[in-house]
């Protein structure tokens, strides 16, 4: 009877450990694992890496995952919980290949102040940056998707501006980020999700255009709303309805007489390219636009006056 029992046990162990490692799903395809130069990966198919977690034993502030094993391979995710309520963790640099965050990634890091988002990245998941110390977040031109609480319990964000490629910004997505007083929203977005703004600063100003879906969004939510078509948008250049690193780029050109770019047939482009008010249009305009971008000034001067 006593050996029936040790089988029964033995037995059941089995199978909450197989039902526990089973749980744990992994993007489709043959999973291998790999470590590399201090850094876990689950590889799938043998070509694509998810960074699964820092497994060196020399204690860090500043991240910088390595963009690949080999040149077989290709870092195009960061799996989730990597590095979750990591407390002395400062900043992050993830390799410009990778297309995906997953969820809660860097949860709970209190210390993070920065982070570079690669070039590549599509997907921002849930709870990615939640609860963090990051000051200002620069996304990509590639994103799509701004999971659920994404950067939700942030009391350091101050300004947000989503490019003109995101879709759909998830539920709580920046919820509880008490000193976030500005968010940009374009037309690309057309799902802004529950809450996805909610209790953020009490001067809290959404600009976007009209009949947009932040539009809506703002007048459900009782949020400020400034519509950027009725105003000028100051610092948009080439009026794409985003101030981005194109806009210096046009600027320079217009400044340089490169062929093709111009400010004079265009009244409303000179308009917004005065960003510091003075009637010129000049490379202290392009510079003020670069720190705008760089999130060293958050108002330009004309804007003040």
């Amino acid at each position: 009877m006593k050996k029936f029992r040790t089988i029964i046990k033995s037995f059941t162990l089995f199978i909450l450990t197989f039902l526990m490692i089973s749980s744990v799903v992994f993007p489709a395809g043959a999973v291998t694992f790999v470590t590399y130069d201090d850094y876990k990966y689950v590889k799938i198919d043998d070509q694509k890496l998810y960074v699964m977690e820092y497994v060196g034993k020399t204690e860090k502030y500043s991240f910088s995952v390595p963009t690949s094993p080999s040149a077989m391979t290709t870092t195009v995710g960061v799996y989730k919980n990597f590095m979750m309520k990591n407390k002395d963790i400062t900043s992050i640099t993830l390799p410009n290949t990778t297309q995906e965050i997953m969820d809660s990634a860097f949860y709970g890091c209190s210390s993070l102040s920065s982070i570079t988002l690669p070039s590549a990245l599509k997907t921002i998941g849930e709870d990615v940056c939640a609860n963090t110390g990051i000051k200002s977040i620069k996304f990509n031109e590639k994103l799509e998707t701004i999971g659920a609480g994404a950067f939700s319990e942030n009391n350091s964000l101050s300004v947000v501006s989503i490019p003109n490629s995101v879709t759909t910004i998830g539920s709580l997505a920046f919820s509880n980020c008490s000193k976030l007083k500005f968010a940009t929203i374009p037309y690309s977005v057309r799902k802004i999700e529950n809450g996805a703004f909610k209790n953020c600063n009490a001067d809290f100003i959404m600009y976007g255009y009209s009949h947009s879906i932040a539009a809506i969004y703002a007048s459900k939510n009782g949020i400020t709303f400034v519509p950027i078509d009725d105003t000028v948008f100051y610092g948009d250049v080439n009026k794409d309805g985003y101030i981005d690193i194109k806009d210096v780029t046009y600027l320079q050109k217009c400044l340089t007489n490169y062929p093709g770019f111009t400010l004079d047939k265009d009244s409303e482009m000179r308009t917004r390219a005065d960003v510091n008010g003075d009637e010129e249009v000049d490379i202290q305009d392009g510079t003020l636009i670069q720190k705008y971008i760089n999130y060293s000034i958050f108002v330009f001067p004309v804007e003040e006056k």
